[in-house]
């Protein structure tokens, strides 16, 4: 299994309290013979007035890719919650987690984000609450890396004088641990396994933070098991998996497990790597089709993909729509291929046979240009036949009909590889029985056609009944529901990259794309059978597409913020979750 790289084990008990300003600075911890991760306390503070907003300055310098872990909430357990938190240098950052439910303790919430620009010492973290407040409290802690999360346990209990004894739900090999309680008297004693303690400070005399990391010998459930608390106080923890994106992997089934189905381009979870089959694909020189598979790192085998396409070698010039090979090096052209050489737009095609039927004569391209006798290569292409879903459930989508195939594109979102439909492609498979509510789907796509035309990324629809997911036939907006009901998401830009979500749970159910949500519509239709990739009926999306799947659950807002922040790490999308 490969090791995910540790954040911290960070539990609070207890308010933490102005006036105190230690700054601490974790020791990095052995994984696999190897530094993981250093932690900086950045700022502190807090104040007993009543105000909307409080602010705490940097004592130190936040290096741009790091995260920043932003905690913060108040003395006693309020209703208001916070609107935003941002640091003055045009990063807000995206809430992961939050605890309410204190009778006595602090409110808490967590924000987590990858800080692109970096922040100087002595800039201003803000936290602006939706109504006013008194007593609050903040911190902020910067670490080295990028970081992906998932909410995987916790405990809580209601006024007691018991020891509090906080347990992941799950194995983890990376966690970060947050908890709170009332006022009471905690002497710091105790047990925890699977982790260590690297810093353990008090604040206001009794109330207590304790920082860590995983040994790298734990295999199972993290625990903390404090002694010595005689409050009377309820207390809750929330554990939490957080693991770097510039590290070991963690996939959608990662963050949450349990999908009925997922297919993509890269590894569904972790236990993914090396896996022999993402994708079936068909060579457009003979049609054969071979299985690709995924890399130890968990990206699509690409290597492998670009082998089995071949290529040739030839010379020749271009005018307008015409490529003329005057001499073959390597190989043979054919329909489909893409060209590339200097000075030849990129991602020109063969669209037809001229006087060529492989080597010397003429070819039909895709895009008008001008370009001089030069070496030219030929990129044979490949179209997908089979998505195998990784969740292990059996469901793979297959298009046994070659003009029906979506093309698989090497490098497409940045350098990574994704699956291209001109609006007819898509991909399906028939169910043994309909889906029922609640369940939710996500995608990672992009509409770069089209645009006055449905364009739907998964669907189960038999008929003229069912439910389905995409793009709606106006520009630059997305569409959820059935064939009876629907609602509508504005504003989401076509041409550009987005991690989607489509809920189904009867009149709770909505369309998000990144960090923005529709309203809610009453859509109580089931997925039907087939399951429909890439497309619904004649109803196909006129675009790119990298990973999609479908979960039984109506995913909570914490679910929706992990599943989005994890697309977007690996996938680099252009919009924050």
């Amino acid at each position: 299994m490969i090791s995910r790289l540790l954040l911290a084990l960070f539990f609070v008990l207890g308010s933490i309290w102005p006036g105190n300003t230690t700054s601490l600075a974790l020791t990095q911890a052995g994984g696999g013979g190897g530094s993981i991760i250093t932690s900086l306390l950045v700022c502190s503070g807090g104040d007993n007035a009543i105000a909307t907003t409080i602010t705490c300055t940097t004592t130190a310098t936040v290096p741009a890719n790091n995260s920043i872990i932003v905690v913060i909430g108040t003395r006693s357990n309020v209703s208001a919650s916070i609107s935003s938190v941002s640091d003055g240098t045009a990063n807000v950052y995206d809430e992961v987690n939050s605890q309410t439910d204190f009778t006595n303790g602090s409110s808490e919430w967590h924000w987590l984000s990858n800080n692109s620009a970096g922040l100087a010492s002595g800039s201003t973290i803000t936290v602006t609450y939706s109504a006013n407040i008194a007593s609050h409290f903040v911190q902020a802690y910067a670490t080295n890396k990028a970081l992906e999360v998932g909410a995987i346990g916790g405990a809580s209990a209601a006024a007691t004088t018991t020891n509090p004894s906080c347990t992941s739900t799950a194995a983890v090999t990376g966690s970060l641990m947050f908890g709170s309680a009332g006022p009471m008297t905690f002497n710091g004693a105790g047990t925890q396994t699977g982790w260590t303690i690297d810093y353990d400070g008090i604040y206001a005399s009794n109330h207590r933070v304790v920082v860590g990391h995983e040994t790298t010998s734990s295999s199972g459930a993290v625990t903390f098991n404090p002694t010595g608390y005689t409050g009377s106080s309820s207390w809750s923890c929330l554990v939490t998996e957080f693991g770097p994106t510039n590290g070991s992997y963690i996939g959608s089934g990662d963050v949450l497990a349990s999908a009925s189905f997922w297919f993509g381009l890269r590894c569904y979870n972790a236990a993914k790597a090396s896996a022999s089959q993402a994708i079936q694909v068909r060579r457009n020189t003979d049609n054969t089709t071979q299985d690709i598979g995924l890399t130890a790192s968990c990206g699509l085998d690409t290597a492998s993909a670009v082998s089995f396409a071949g290529s040739a070698v030839v010379t020749g010039s271009i005018a307008t729509t015409v490529l003329t090979v005057t001499a073959v090096t390597s190989g043979a052209l054919a329909v489909g291929d893409v060209i590339s050489g200097t000075g030849v737009t990129v991602g020109t095609s063969i669209s037809s046979l001229g006087t060529g039927t492989g080597g010397i004569g003429t070819y039909n391209l895709s895009a008008s240009q001008t370009v001089v006798s030069e070496a030219i290569t030929s990129t044979h292409q490949l179209f997908a036949t089979t998505l195998y879903d990784q969740t292990g459930n059996g469901n793979n989508v297959t298009q046994a009909t070659a003009a029906l195939q979506p093309r698989l594109v090497f490098s497409c979102i940045g350098s990574l590889p994704c699956l291209r439909d001109d609006g007819t492609d898509v991909l399906s498979k028939t169910l043994g029985a309909s889906i029922s509510q609640p369940f939710t789907m996500l995608a990672v796509a992009t509409r770069t056609g089209n645009f006055t035309s449905f364009g739907h990324v998964m669907g189960g629809y038999t008929g003229t009944v069912g439910t389905i997911g995409g793009w709606n036939n106006t520009a630059n907006t997305l569409i959820i529901g059935s064939e009876a009901v629907s609602t509508t998401l504005g504003s989401v830009t076509d041409s550009a990259w987005h991690v989607l979500v489509y809920q189904f749970n009867g009149a709770s159910s909505f369309v998000k794309a990144d960090a923005t949500a529709s309203s809610n519509a009453n859509i109580t239709q089931t997925f039907r059978s087939p399951l429909s990739v890439l497309g619904v009926s004649t109803t196909d999306l006129t675009g790119d597409w990298v990973e999609g799947g479908l979960w039984p659950i109506a995913m909570s807002s914490d679910n929706r913020i992990d599943q989005c922040i994890n697309a977007h790490a690996y996938w680099s999308t252009p919009n924050a979750c």
